[in-house]
């Protein structure tokens, strides 16, 4: 009767072992899978992040992006982008030219760097995200490309398109006030072209910051 019992006991308790290892197999198994997934998913949004980085520095976008935000044509965008150029020695007529363009034209790039670095951020924080999530099921080695660089680009690069927008109302007001009949010799006008050009300077100075950090991201 004990000699049974021990027998069943040892049967009994031989099952749980191996029941016991093989769901832990199983887990083992499912979380290796499962870190293979997202380390996959990782790798396709990192090469996009990559590309969305490349074309915010080099002030460009995706085909997506240029379907919606759109320029003003080729014969406009030559008149405007002269005129601004020779903004002091314009006429009557051809300010009249310019302010009717302004619309159209102005706020094209600065629009277009919007909505590229907002593409950019949607994909990064999807990036975040996987690489957190992949971290709960392996130990990482410490990445060269690190999340704090991509962190400290973005800031740069969220910096410029403020810059950017901040120059289309001054280049309107000094359209505005050479309208009204003002020189640019004014203190008025003045005053707003040198703002625009402080924010040229700045933009200039976070452009060269931006690439540092660019390309010590690409060529990691």
């Amino acid at each position: 009767m004990h000699t049974a019992r021990r027998k069943y006991l040892t049967v009994a308790l031989a099952f749980v072992a191996l029941v016991v290892l093989i769901a832990g197999y199983i887990i083992k198994h499912s979380q290796e899978t499962s870190a293979h997934e997202l380390q996959l998913k990782i790798d396709v949004t990192a090469a996009e992040l990559q590309e969305k980085t490349r074309l915010l520095v080099k002030n460009q976008a995706t085909e997506s992006i240029d379907s919606y935000v759109k320029d003003c044509s080729s014969a406009s965008r030559n008149t405007f982008d002269h005129s601004l150029d020779t903004l002091a020695s314009l006429d009557h007529g051809e300010l009249v030219t310019l302010n009717l363009l302004f619309d159209a034209c102005a706020s094209y790039f600065a629009d277009r760097k919007a909505a590229m670095y907002e593409s950019t951020v949607m994909t990064y924080e999807t990036y975040r995200t996987l690489v957190t999530l992949h971290e709960s099921f392996v130990t990482l080695d410490p990445a060269p490309t690190t999340l704090e660089d991509w962190d400290l680009l973005l800031s740069l690069e969220k910096q410029k398109v403020a810059l950017l927008q901040a120059q289309v109302p001054l280049q309107r007001g000094v359209i505005e006030l050479l309208l009204s009949g003002a020189q640019p010799t004014d203190e008025s006008v003045r005053a707003l072209m040198s703002q625009a050009q402080e924010i040229s300077q700045s933009a200039a100075v976070l452009t060269r910051q931006i690439e540092s950090i660019s390309a010590k991201l690409f060529n990691s």
